[in-house]
């Protein structure tokens, strides 16, 4: 071979060497654009389809990453001397030469998605901005993770891609909403929240079924397009393999494997592998999962339209017989959802909070002189009632008791407790509709020390007061991972609250004017209805507690740090799920939020308006909730085998790496 063609052929490895550098991430970071685009509030839901198919082009090439890992390696854009091999430097070194690596594109685009994602949390305080770069820092790796298993199962034990691409895609959704408390907003499915038609197969297993089946429909029409090189069929890549032993003229001599070939007709073959084709296998998965889609979506909207139009015929009838309400009724289910749209920062000051306070007492009044819509249950949004409850444990003690005997301590902490409860029984009696309040609890232990409580408290006319504490904290707003460890001088350990996680769920039992028997009602607090195995969870324990299911999710939140951009969409649609997939009435009380009454099918009856100060009404019928003991072993069995089969595909391949 002459010098000239020697240099050609490097001239040339270069400049396919520059065209490709950066491919992986431009890939990923296309997609994430068309991901973003798809979720709300910009809400363009079809390209969530989009979105898989450009991920293909991550997996359909067995050498893309190869390649780029030995270009990579034969660099020397950082020279190895004595003062880049040691120390810090040399980490940096290591860590900018892998963000030119296939994962480290990927990686690096999943990052820069997830700080867009995850931006609101930078507008509480300024501290808050080391959470948020520490929750995308811990979302980030999953797609990467996604993106290399599903390869691995591909090209190394022959797997179908529309097999293999969803379960991989549940398996590292499963960690994302669990590890560290889990992060569940802006997940795939949420921008379909919108069209309870799409959403039904989330009922029973679940939302992780809905993200798998976008998964499963972008991958057929990605592959749908074979393009030169694709290697993703086990076909694709033998005969891939024999040209390439054709091609190698000498190796073929010296491995005695002569072999007459058609010149004419291995010609006319390679043509038809350099040009894009259609494959109609995918189009046919794409086509058979949208049928079975809609007509699973259907059948459930259908079914639900029926039992809906029967409850309101019956309601009718019974009100047109007499005036009074039979034990038998259907009656709705009045509900009044309060809205406030400040917004602040903290620290908050006791003004804006007395001033809020007020707001929704105001409102508060009006809705219960409704008239012929007078509300049989009012809910506020979460700690948005200024004054804190407070009791006291068993042998505790208000500060300044300290010397009293435990009689004289106990006469003195019933008074002051009774007097706090007359001034609020006698406000709710005088409405004669019960509440959902979000205020803090301050609970005395027996050393006289307060342990504070996120709470949502029922109040009803027949002075009956309950609790429901917030179990599942905020990281980086209501805990500090490691905080034990951290100096006092560290930011965030000076902003997060100091509230403990409360130790069980109790279910509320409501009476409606136009029903004699007992509505059972579950609250949730903030962020613990976008965790879905919260909610699976608080479900299965009240059900223990009190052998039967809640008719009606309530959910109180305090949005008002976020200045009502997409964060409170995203706590909209994971509501909407929550509905779809308990098959229940999820009603959302939220500051500075939406304020939604959702049905079981995940249709929003009425929702306040971005920003607004408003009441939020709706008619339900609490009935028409599902009631089902065993759907919650289905619904965490299949999920999280997902995961343990991706963690054992996980061990598997490093110990191979280990034994090579």
């Amino acid at each position: 071979m002459s010098l000239s063609t020697d240099k050609h052929s490097i001239q040339t490895e270069k400049k396919d060497w520059s065209k490709t550098t950066f491919l992986p991430f431009f890939i990923a970071f296309f997609s994430f654009i068309a991901y973003w685009l798809a979720l709300p509030p910009v809400s363009c839901w079809g390209l969530v389809f989009l979105v898989p198919a450009i991920w293909t082009f991550l997996l359909r090439n067995e050498k893309l990453n190869s390649f780029l890992k030995t270009q990579r390696t034969n660099q020397e854009i950082f020279p190895q001397n004595n003062v880049w091999s040691k120390g810090i430097a040399a980490l940096f070194v290591r860590f900018v030469s892998w963000l030119a690596s296939f994962y480290g594109q990927i990686w690096l685009a999943t990052y820069l998605f997830w700080l867009l994602v995850a931006f609101w949390l930078t507008f509480p305080h300024p501290a808050t901005s080391l959470g948020w770069l520490a929750v995308a820092l811990v979302v980030s790796p999953y797609f990467p993770l996604f993106i290399a298993l599903t390869r691995t199962f591909v090209y190394r034990w022959n797997f179908p891609i529309f097999l293999i691409a969803p379960i991989v895609w549940i398996g590292m959704e499963w960690f994302r909403k669990h590890l560290f408390g889990g992060f569940s907003f802006a997940s795939l499915e949420h921008s379909l929240y919108q069209h309870p038609s799409l959403i039904q197969l989330a009922f029973p297993i679940g939302e992780y079924i809905v993200g798998a089946v976008i998964v499963l429909i972008g991958m057929g029409l990605g592959l749908s397009i074979r393009l030169p090189g694709d290697s993703w069929r086990r076909s694709d890549r033998k005969r891939n393999n024999l040209f390439k032993k054709e091609s190698n003229f000498d190796d073929l001599i010296d491995s005695s494997e002569m072999v007459q070939l058609n010149d004419d007709q291995n010609e006319k073959e390679r043509r038809i592998q350099s040009k894009c084709r259609i494959s109609f296998f995918p189009l046919l998965v794409v086509i058979l999962t949208v049928i079975l889609i809609l007509f699973w979506g259907k059948g459930q909207l259908d079914s639900f339209e029926k039992k809906y139009e029967n409850c309101v015929a019956q309601h009718s009838s019974t009100q047109s017989k007499s005036s009074h309400f039979s034990a038998e009724s259907t009656s709705a289910f009045r509900v009044a959802l309060l809205q406030d749209g400040t917004t602040f920062s903290f620290p908050v000051s006791e003004d804006v909070n007395e001033a809020i306070c007020q707001s929704y007492i105001k409102m508060t009044n009006e809705a219960a002189k409704k008239g012929a819509f007078k509300p049989d249950l009012i809910v506020w949004p979460e700690s948005c009632f200024s004054d804190p409850f407070y009791l006291v444990s068993e042998n505790g003690f208000f500060p300044g008791m300290e010397s009293l005997s435990a009689s004289d301590r106990n006469e003195q902490i019933g008074q002051i407790l009774s007097e706090r409860d007359q001034t609020l029984f006698d406000w709710v009696s005088n409405l004669k509709t019960p509440l959902v309040l979000g205020a803090l609890t301050v609970e005395y232990n027996s050393n006289g020390q307060p342990n504070f409580y996120n709470s949502a408290w029922f109040v009803s006319p027949e002075r009956m007061k309950l609790r429901n504490d917030k179990a599942h904290l905020v990281i980086f707003g209501e805990y500090l991972p490691f905080e034990e460890y951290l100096p006092d001088w560290f930011p965030l350990k000076t902003l997060c609250s100091t509230v403990k996680p409360g130790k069980a769920s109790e279910m509320f039992f409501v009476k409606s004017s136009g029903r004699t028997d007992e509505i059972p009602i579950l609250a949730n607090i903030c962020f613990e209805s976008a965790t879905p195995q919260f909610i699976f969870k608080q479900i299965e324990e009240v059900n223990h507690h009190n052998s039967c299911n809640p008719q009606i999710l309530v959910n109180i939140s305090n949005d008002g740090w976020f200045r009502h951009i997409w964060q409170i969409d995203y706590h909209l649609a994971a509501n909407v799920f929550r509905a779809v997939e308990n098959h229940i009435y999820v009603l959302s009380a939220t500051h500075g939020g939406f304020s939604a009454a959702i049905d079981p099918t995940g249709k929003i009856l009425n929702c306040g308006k971005r920003g607004k100060t408003e009441i939020v009404y709706a008619n339900i019928y609490p009935e028409l909730s599902a009631n089902y003991d065993n759907i919650w072993a289905i619904y965490r069995l299949f999920p999280a085998l997902c995961a343990f089969f991706c963690v054992l595909t996980g061990l598997i391949i490093l110990r191979r790496k280990r034994s090579k």
